[in-house]
């Protein structure tokens, strides 16, 4: 069961990764209640502070790292289902569930804060989904 949640897991870092690296406007104003500006209107807001240009390039690039990451965790994930000793996953479950709660309540912390629309909260659900099992697998069902 440990084998398959590895795999099932892997799954969910790998599709927003993606997403966030290819398409990462459109997919952040699927969750938002209002759409990220324009690039020429961020233009126009970095004009006014202080000369910035290209705000848009910067959010593509930090979301973009960010989908790197997690395309990253994916992977992780993937083949730790096949390749790793009991005590090595166990500890993996353990940052991963570290890594999920910290996901979990900062996502939480955003969807209270009202600026995002209610497809939004599958996201602290995933990440509190993936939580628990991690828990489960590291406190009550750990392999030795």
């Amino acid at each position: 069961m440990r084998k398959l949640f590895f795999w099932i897991s892997a799954v969910v870092p790998l599709v927003f990764g993606l997403l966030l690296l290819i398409i990462p406007i459109n997919f952040l104003n699927g969750f938002l209640k209002a759409a990220l500006p324009t690039a020429a209107q961020l233009d126009q807001i970095g004009a006014a502070v202080g000369g910035l240009s290209g705000l848009l390039d910067l959010i593509k690039l930090g979301f973009g790292l960010f989908g790197a990451t997690l395309i990253g965790i994916a992977i992780i994930r993937f083949f730790a289902a096949s390749s790793l000793a009991g005590a090595l996953k166990n500890k993996l479950m353990l940052g991963l569930g570290v890594s999920d709660l910290l996901g979990f309540v900062l996502t939480l912390i955003a969807m209270l804060s009202g600026k995002f629309n209610g497809l939004a909260w599958i996201i602290p659900i995933i990440f509190l989904v993936l939580f628990l099992f991690e828990a489960y697998f590291f406190f009550l069902n750990p392999e030795t």
